[in-house]
């Protein structure tokens, strides 16, 4: 199972160039992704949880949060935003992409973080995979967790048991290299900081390919 890999893709590197100066200095030009899962944040009250999911729900969660926060200790979360691009970039960046991967498969996205030094560990709500390109930040550790016992799990919110998981791989990722990043597994994010400063990544989402399946294009396509 691929977790994370680089590859020597080398493509779109006029629109990186482009992204990240809209992120540092147009942000007002991306289209922010208000998504359901945001209603739920590390200091939402447990009875407004409660009111919105309900009471056996929100007691599972209050759970692992307070699990998550005894293993990896109470600090400040990331605040971690998604975003569009416009359709004009967006458009640009798929056609800039190896044409073996299927134009329909493709749907880039931008995430800037901010303000915190951890990501609990979560998973994709939507998306397997990705292709993965780091164009600001740097020196935070990357780490997936694999499920050693199976748990429950609230679809709309996906927090991990972290006590039935164990740490499976880990890497620092490396800026302006595209590389394979597997969002189906549970992922976390850490820094050594208090402040990870400010953290840009663009991304091209896969709809419905795996990471096994990216990687293998890209070998046959060598």
């Amino acid at each position: 199972m691929i977790y994370f890999q680089e590859t020597d893709l080398n493509f779109a590197e006029d629109i990186r160039t482009e992204v990240l100066d809209i992120c540092r200095n147009r942000q007002e030009e991306l289209i922010f992704r208000n998504l359901p899962w945001r209603r739920i944040f590390e200091d939402t009250p447990y009875e407004e949880v409660k009111e919105y999911i309900g009471v056996r729900k929100a007691r599972m969660i209050e759970a692992r949060r307070i699990a998550m926060a005894m293993k990896f200790g109470a600090k400040k979360q990331i605040s971690f935003l998604q975003y569009d691009m416009s359709k004009q970039l967006t458009e640009a960046l798929i056609d800039s992409c190896p044409s073996y991967f299927p134009r329909d498969e493709l749907l880039p996205i931008v995430q800037i973080s901010k303000d915190g030094c951890l990501l609990y560990p979560h998973k994709g709500h939507y998306r397997k995979a990705s292709l993965f390109c780091l164009l600001e930040g740097g020196g935070e550790t990357t780490k997936w967790w694999k499920e050693t016992t199976p748990f429950d799990l609230v679809s709309e919110f996906r927090i991990p048991d972290i006590n039935k998981c164990e740490e499976a791989a880990s890497t620092v990722i490396n800026k302006n290299v595209w590389s394979i990043f597997n969002h189906f597994e549970w992922h976390s994010v850490h820094s050594d900081k208090d402040d990870i400063g400010f953290r840009v990544n663009l991304g091209i989402d896969f709809k419905t390919w795996t990471a096994d399946q990216i990687q293998e294009a890209i070998e046959q396509n060598a």
